[in-house]
């Protein structure tokens, strides 16, 4: 943070207004919400609070009266009297505000009302050492109705009162009612009044701009400083995490970046990114030798920053309503079609395909081939899996990693003509081969492999050794490939030579059938999911996948009786048609049919009794039986 971080003029003219000793009406601060309004005047009033001003910040959010705006009021600045700092840096310091109080003491003491106000004040935070009770304490105070036997003014015990009306669109109370409200303390009572809004909103009103000219004198549209609300949103971190403080200092240039980049100029947005960052700084700490020697590596502190840069800005679009998680992991990564060969087809990554919102960072923050999974999940559907995203930090502090690479690798992953030599092209070669014969290769490196022979004789290299394809084919059945990944083929794999492509064809097979029986597991997964969950979740609806066939088995039974039996007779109706809409492939299965079919009988009059559900019931089971071919004639 070494740029001078200054106010804006219209921060300066809040605190000349609140400075002024003239008050001719209220002052009007706009400005959009998530602009950073509140916390600017939070801030100003604590600021302001520790000297001669007792400044009470009240939303107005929900209230409905007059009686509840004064109980607020009255709340807040008890809380700011019950709780004046007689602490200093030094002795004499300390001897001045001693000396202050005393005399506000002495003021107290005029009115018996007040003093026992006050009494009760110090008694209750001579008691309460921390700031959650005395607000208790205050509460408890409000309701013997002290403040009652007290009229406000517009300074009060040596301290001058100013009120700031937050969240004023969103009052209850009717506008020319409000605004008579404020113009009484105003105007009549002559405190120094502020009202926040948020214009878009208001001046939409016409009674607003009816009354406006009667109470507001003047109105300013708050212009934030960001550099500003970002040095001030991390002085807010709990001192526990000095470390994460620092951290976000160090990196301030960058955080700044990413919210000008975002063109929202919304400080909410930041603040939240700030808070829930925490959470992936500790987890990135707990997976590095950083709390040993106080010090991260090189290429850790790249991924950490990398992270912080990526989550800010997811923050900021998804805060915006982007929908990131389908950039990520539906535009691109869904199959839309297949070739010839029945192999999956994905859209084609363009860049005038790219969202609007993604063009705005530099390119490695939407990344779509490094897409952090688990803490998109989190940001844009709030789901924290705390497992999932130590595995995304893991993998990517792997990635960062400084590796070193094998003559293997070099060879799969290199066109021939950029290898630095012969010799490693031998050397990468041979090894490859020799794990090829027993089955080490993944599928993308086996293709790989066909494809770089195919290369070097065409080139008319002489390879140290031919390759025998019934073994690399042996090699290749010898391993079960159920769990591997799919291959990224990498411009690699798609030719080879005639003697090569039983093999290639073989290995193309597997990876269709992979392909193709992940797609049913997911599918399994999803549907079993909604069965599970469709009476805790009404939103929730089940999608159908007219290409994708499933094999009923117990598991799947259980979880439809289950949601049937539990839920309202119109997710019945829900249940029954999405069940009975998916393809089985074993629909001819007597065995696990007719289990089904006793299940659901097995319900009727014991744990379904109401005539509704049992005719919803019956219709369920009429149309398994024929569904299943236990019954194909309607009666």
């Amino acid at each position: 943070m070494s740029d001078e971080i200054t106010v804006t003029i219209s921060q300066q003219s809040i605190c000349k207004f609140i400075e002024d000793k003239h008050t001719s009406g209220a002052l009007l601060v706009t400005g959009e919400w998530g602009s950073g309004k509140t916390f600017f005047l939070k801030n100003l009033a604590q600021k302001y609070n520790k000297d001669k001003y007792a400044i009470v910040h009240i939303s107005l959010f929900g209230r409905d009266s007059s009686e509840e705006i004064e109980h607020d009021i009255k709340k807040d600045l008890c809380y700011i009297y019950s709780t004046i700092d007689i602490a200093g840096s030094n002795s004499d310091n300390k001897r001045a505000k001693q000396l202050k109080v005393k005399s506000i003491r002495k003021k107290i003491n005029e009115k018996s009302s007040v003093s026992k106000f006050m009494n009760g004040a110090r008694i209750l935070t001579g008691h309460f050492k921390d700031t959650s009770k005395i607000v208790k304490g205050i509460d408890s105070i409000i309701n013997f109705n002290y403040w009652d036997f007290i009229d406000l003014e517009s300074s009060i015990l040596g301290r001058k009162v100013v009120i700031i009306f937050d969240d004023f669109e969103r009052c209850s109370i009717k506008l020319d009612i409000l605004l008579g409200i404020i113009n009484e303390y105003s105007e009549n009572i002559g405190i120094k009044v502020i009202i926040v809004a948020n214009d878009d909103k208001i001046k939409k009103q016409k009674k607003f701009l009816k009354f406006k000219e009667k109470v507001v004198y003047r109105t300013i549209k708050l212009e934030q400083n960001a550099k500003y609300v970002l040095s001030a949103l991390i002085k807010e971190i709990d001192s526990r995490s000095s470390e994460y403080q620092r951290y976000l200092e160090k990196h301030f240039q960058e955080i700044i970046q990413i919210f000008y980049a975002s063109t929202y100029n919304n400080f909410r947005s930041l603040r939240t990114a700030i808070i829930d960052f925490e959470k992936i700084y500790s987890l990135f700490i707990k997976k590095t030798k950083y709390l040993v020697c106080n010090k991260l590596e090189q290429y850790e502190e790249k991924t950490l920053l990398l992270l912080l840069k990526q989550f800010f800005a997811f923050i900021m679009e998804a805060s915006a309503g982007e929908d990131i998680y389908s950039y990520f992991f539906d535009m691109f990564t869904n199959q839309i079609d297949e070739d010839e060969d029945g192999l999956p087809v994905y859209l084609e990554y363009l860049s005038e395909k790219t969202p609007l919102f993604v063009s705005k960072y530099p390119q490695d923050i939407f990344d779509i081939n490094y897409a952090p999974k688990a803490i998109i999940e989190w940001v844009a559907k709030g789901i924290y899996n705390e497992e999932n995203i130590e595995k995304c930090i893991e993998a990517y502090i792997d990635n960062y990693k400084p590796h070193i690479i094998s003559d293997m690798e070099l060879f799969l992953t290199t066109q021939i003509l950029y290898l630095d030599n012969i010799e490693q092209l031998n050397k990468g070669y041979i090894e490859a081969l020799s794990n090829a014969y027993t089955g080490k290769l993944t599928s993308e490196q086996y293709l790989s492999l066909l494809h770089q022979i195919f290369c070097a004789k065409k080139i008319g290299l002489t390879l140290p050794e031919n390759p025998n394809y019934d073994n690399m084919t042996k090699g290749f059945e010898s391993i079960e490939r159920f769990d591997e990944e799919e291959p990224v083929f990498g411009g690699f794999g798609h030719r080879s030579e005639e003697a090569a492509s039983n093999l290639k064809k073989e290995i193309e097979a597997s990876i269709r059938n992979r392909t193709v029986n992940k797609r049913a597991k997911d599918y399994y997964n999803y549907c079993l999911s909604f069965f599970r969950s469709c009476n805790i979740d009404d939103n929730k609806h089940l999608g159908y996948s007219e290409r994708i066939e499933l094999v009923l088995d117990d598991e799947m039974v259980d979880a439809v009786v289950k949601a049937f039996k539990s839920a309202k007779n119109k997710k019945r109706g829900e249940i029954v048609s999405s069940f009975l809409n998916i393809r089985f492939s074993n629909y001819k299965d007597k065995v696990i049919s007719t289990k089904l079919i006793q299940k659901l009988t097995n319900l009727k009059n014991k744990d379904i009794v109401d005539p509704l559900g049992i005719a919803n019931l019956d219709y369920f089971i009429l149309e398994a039986k024929q569904r299943f071919l236990l019954n194909p004639k309607i009666e």
